[in-house]
């Protein structure tokens, strides 16, 4: 494919009937067989968002990542479970080709007064993203998916380099026009490769399986652009899966969202 589909056009050109969208997956958002993982839960969300409207924020996401979603027309149901008088709890499901390819169960919440004051993380040193030149993309080494991503790598081995399993802070940007941030934190929080791949020397794949990604209060305000950091760290590799968990920070340093990952990892 000669031109890149950005994701505010993906999302600008997905069509509503009911509860169920459809959006049109393009050849230069796949990772290998399928979609990328991260779109794919971000349109699952997106739908949501469109039926539930923007009162309450997303607060968590539970993807489970079930067939593939190869380029083409996807089709998001979306089924609101229980709606409380603070919390709501819906889901999505993604189907291509006719067949399930991916489950996602969001909980959504009103704000609520608590005695308890707002604390967060605060965001580590590294290597600053003004000091670090892009990654260029490789075609055949990196996925396609990639190209839509402008990032610099601050610490961590990269993958098939036989470095140590270990971590990563990567720093980040979407290329093209800005997105809502709710739908970009998601999107960022898949973006980055495995830490364990870095172990490897040969060819090796890995594929997210399950997926838990907390949103805090920093997803769902400000703007979108300027340059992200995605920090991952590998907690456990057994048996061909891997395990991971992450934290998204937004340019002004706050969290906006923690994850953590289960990964097959084969070949």
């Amino acid at each position: 494919m000669d031109r890149l589909v950005r994701f505010a056009d993906l999302l600008a050109s997905r069509t509503r009937d009911g509860n169920n969208l459809s959006f049109d997956v393009t050849d230069d958002w796949q990772q290998g067989r399928t979609a990328y993982g991260g779109l794919v839960a971000a349109i699952a969300a997106c739908a949501i968002r469109d039926v539930l409207g923007p009162e309450r924020a997303l607060r968590g996401l539970q993807v489970n990542f079930v067939g593939t979603v190869p380029a083409g027309r996807a089709q998001v149901r979306v089924e609101v479970l229980r709606a409380g008088r603070s919390i709501t709890q819906a889901q999505a499901i993604v189907t291509a080709q006719g067949e399930t390819a991916t489950v996602a169960s969001a909980v959504l919440g009103a704000a609520r007064p608590s005695s308890i004051g707002d604390f967060a993380l605060r965001r580590p040193e590294t290597r600053p993203v003004e000091s670090l030149r892009d990654t260029p993309y490789m075609p055949g080494r990196m996925p396609v998916f990639m190209q839509h991503f402008a990032t610099r790598w601050a610490e961590g081995d990269p993958p098939f380099s036989g470095g140590a399993v270990s971590a990563s802070r990567i720093w980040l940007a979407l290329r093209g026009e800005p997105v809502p941030r709710e739908l970009l934190t998601i999107l960022f929080a898949d973006a980055m490769p495995p830490p364990v791949l870095s172990a490897a020397t040969g060819r090796v794949f890995g594929a997210s399986l399950t997926w838990s990604i907390e949103l805090l209060a920093a997803s769902q305000r400000g703007g979108s652009e300027g340059w992200w950091r995605a920090d991952t760290e590998a907690t456990g590799n057994a048996d061909g899966f891997a395990n991971q968990v992450s934290t998204i920070w937004t340019p002004q340093g706050e969290p906006a969202a923690r994850s953590q990952q289960l990964v097959a990892v084969y070949g």
